[in-house]
């Protein structure tokens, strides 16, 4: 568990920097709002872009481990759905159980990117990317599909919805690479040295972004909804991905990396689906700071314990 653990800590030491920086150096919200355009629009695509494109995708590991994170999204949707009924006779609004259900199903890509990067390389970089191009659609839907029953607002209409998911960035620039793969085309040598550069720096600018998100002020003020979200995200999703990787027959690194995308904490950008569809933002945004924190152990021991039980470790 220690080698995890030390592995991790370079991801998470970045993040308490970028949280630094934040509160420090570059406090401007706008600052912040042009480096984030500039990672999710150029240099994430670039990265997902490079690595589907030099992947070799006829490996069975790609669909599988994608079968095993679709099953345990999908699975994880009801579970979450089935805690509104317990919370609603406690009080809590459907508008703060929408942010519980986000919360618990949708899971932040660039940790993972990170995280897998630095603990399996340009081989987990690929299963990751590819997962993603699947994953990014369904969760978006699922997860709009609930706050347009249970928030309230927002514009619900399906052509939209649709146009969102389809303009998302991790979406086409994975397509497109996997496209390009598979029809052989060779890209010109200094265009493709300019994708590499463009996403080398890319990790490290989302977790930068991911620490300056972080709301540290809240943390003191647990409540119910906030236990629940972080249970269902930091150890039922794991398990769930452990259980269909061992069902579908994931194992070596390809589970691993399966466990990875599992195990990292929800995505902040549903934050601002809460705030624009009638859900719980201030809760959304002290339950992707809890994640985060609290990832920093549970990922390295829900790692150790997939490797002590599939024989790894």
């Amino acid at each position: 568990m220690t080698a995890f653990f030390e592995s991790l800590l370079p991801v998470f030491l970045v993040i308490v920097v970028g949280g630094v920086v934040k509160r420090r150096l570059v406090r401007e919200d706008a600052a912040w709002h042009g480096f984030e355009l500039i990672t999710f629009y150029v240099m994430i695509p670039a990265l997902l872009f490079s690595a589907t494109y030099k992947a070799d995708l006829g490996t069975s590991s790609i669909s599988i481990l994608t079968f095993t994170l679709l099953a345990a999204v999908l699975t994880m949707g009801p579970i979450a759905l089935a805690t509104r009924w317990p919370m609603r006779a406690i009080g809590v609004s459907d508008s703060t159980f929408t942010t519980v259900f986000q919360t618990a199903t949708r899971w932040n890509g660039f940790i993972a990117l990170a995280v897998v990067s630095r603990l399996y390389g340009e081989a987990g970089l690929t299963l990751v990317a590819v997962a993603m191009a699947i994953m990014v659609p369904v969760i978006n839907v699922e997860n709009v599909a609930v706050l347009t029953v249970f928030g309230s607002g927002g514009d619900r209409r399906i052509g939209r919805i649709l146009l969102t998911i389809l303009k998302n960035p991790l979406i086409w620039s994975t397509v497109l690479g996997i496209s390009v793969n598979l029809a052989g085309i060779k890209l010109y040598g200094p265009l493709s040295t300019t994708l590499d550069v463009l996403g080398r720096g890319a990790l490290a600018a989302s977790l930068l972004l991911v620490g300056a998100g972080l709301s540290l002020g809240s943390l003191l003020r647990p409540t119910v909804p906030l236990v629940v979200t972080t249970t269902l995200k930091l150890a039922v999703m794991p398990l769930l991905v452990f259980l269909y990787g061992r069902y579908f027959g994931v194992g070596g690194d390809a589970l691993m990396v399966a466990i990875v995308c599992g195990a990292v904490p929800a995505a902040t950008n549903g934050y601002v689906l809460a705030r624009r569809m009638g859900g719980d933002a201030p809760l959304y945004a002290t339950a992707t700071t809890v994640e985060t924190m609290l990832s920093f152990l549970t990922m390295p021991l829900a790692l150790y314990l997939a490797g002590q039980a599939s024989g790894q470790i």
